[in-house]
């Protein structure tokens, strides 16, 4: 003889939560993933020279606030428009 076992509320809130910890593992993956892409970038711009970085309009100063953010730090928002 077999014995049913009740499924009752509790299967459908361990599936939200197998969904919510599968997407916060989802976003630490991304997350994590940005963070070794913008290192390298880093990384790579901080081997060049300061004559290279001078013809890209970089200091070495603002390598790192140019990567992260995309932009050089005394740009203006507004280049006279």
């Amino acid at each position: 003889m077999r014995t049913a076992l009740y499924a009752g509320p509790d299967i459908a809130r361990r599936g939200d939560l197998a969904g919510s910890t599968m997407s916060t593992l989802a976003l630490a993956l991304e997350r994590f993933h940005h963070w070794r892409k913008t290192r390298r970038a880093i990384r790579q711009l901080s081997t060049f020279s300061d004559a290279m970085l001078e013809d890209i309009g970089l200091t070495r100063g603002e390598i790192e606030h140019a990567v992260t953010t995309g932009r050089r730090e005394n740009d203006e928002l507004s280049n006279g428009w």
